[in-house]
């Protein structure tokens, strides 16, 4: 059933995430534990146009806790808006800017935003977003067919060519990706576990013809938890750090100290009419939360800014683009198997020619 929203008195609306499940599950694979970090001084495949970025334990630690303290706080704001608001938004706070399938899309509206949006830094901080731009906070609130495993497993990365292989099916605009570093990796426990540094080239953006490329330096973290109710959630989180800044007192040694991406940073910089890219800073969270009847509920919060020109509808259509293409991947899951399926047929019929060869 699609989602439903009614006015309410107070001016608010009643948001309906009721669905049936209507696929059955399927157990996703175990991958083995991988390493926490990557200490190889050396370039590796898929890490970066200059090499790795080099991490001690601590920095890595740091940088997951960042990740997970983001999807916290957003697990907590769906507990809010779900048991307390009972899935209600005030229509005075947010626009309905889209709906696609069983998703409905909101901003915020420019009376209750803040003046500069924030990023929390690895060391708990809180730095301002200064944009041209005004930027603001995405909702995007719906019901997915599917299981939970579904979602999931479409919507999983481990690397490079994952991505890409993502991106083919849900078309999130992404030009190029690279995992930087890779912090943490699937577990038995938790076999959809993936934290890393990463960068992408998100192209323009139907910014216009003229505008600059974009691009970004995440900390991205997807897996699964359990809400305090024991229900299963689905995460996905992409939250931009600042290569090359100090983590500490001045002087100190810069967290990332591997490549610049050729970009400029820190000591590193150039001008910046002569950069390739104009790095785009964000902060975004994907739940999906397995309720009791078997349905999926999504919850997507975050922002989004361009960080030079840009009209304001333009990046709100395109950071929605790629918002609800990662809300709904389990047609991503039925094609990821589908395509293994037939690796695997042509792999088998190999193996059945040589062994007949060997025979004869």
């Amino acid at each position: 059933m699609a989602p439903q929203f009614s006015t309410q008195l107070g001016g608010s609306m009643t948001f309906s995430a009721s669905v049936t499940a209507s696929m059955s599950a399927t157990a996703a694979g175990v991958a083995s534990q991988r390493p926490v970090v990557d200490h190889s001084p050396h370039k590796q495949p898929g890490t970066g146009p200059l090499g790795p970025l080099l991490l001690t334990t601590e920095e890595a630690d740091s940088l997951e806790h960042l990740a997970d303290s983001v999807m916290q706080q957003t697990l907590a704001d769906y507990l809010h808006f779900r048991d307390v608001q009972k899935r209600r938004l005030h229509d005075e706070q947010w626009k309905e800017v889209r709906r696609q399938d069983n998703l409905v899309a909101f901003k915020e509206r420019e009376a209750w935003r803040q003046q500069h949006q924030t990023l929390c830094t690895p060391d708990g901080r809180l730095e301002p977003v200064v944009c041209k731009t005004s930027v603001p906070t995405l909702l995007v609130l719906g019901a997915l067919q599917g299981t939970l495993d579904d979602e999931m497993y479409g919507m999983h990365i481990d690397g490079d060519a994952a991505v890409k292989l993502r991106s083919s099916y849900v078309h999130d605009k992404i030009h190029d990706f690279r995992v930087l570093s890779r912090i943490r990796g699937a577990s038995k426990s938790d076999p959809f576990r993936f934290c890393s540094v990463s960068w992408a080239d998100l192209g323009n953006n139907g910014y216009g013809p003229f505008a600059r490329k974009r691009d970004y330096c995440v900390v991205t973290s997807m897996g699964a938890t359990k809400t305090p109710h024991g229900e299963r959630v689905g995460y996905y989180v992409v939250h931009s750090v600042d290569v090359g800044t100090p983590t500490s007192a001045v002087g100190a040694a810069p967290m990332f100290r591997g490549t610049q991406l050729g970009l400029g940073f820190g000591t590193n910089a150039v001008a910046p009419e002569t950069r390739k890219y104009v790095r785009a800073k964000g902060s975004m969270c994907w739940l999906k939360c397995e309720l009791p009847n078997g349905s999926v509920e999504l919850y997507m919060q975050g922002f989004f800014a361009p960080m030079g020109n840009a009209p304001e509808f333009a990046v709100v259509n395109s950071v929605l683009n790629a918002a609800m293409g990662l809300a709904q991947t389990s047609d991503t899951a039925y094609s990821k198997k589908i395509r293994w399926m037939l690796h695997d047929s042509v792999r088998t019929t190999r193996r059945c020619v040589l062994a007949t060869a060997v025979l004869e």
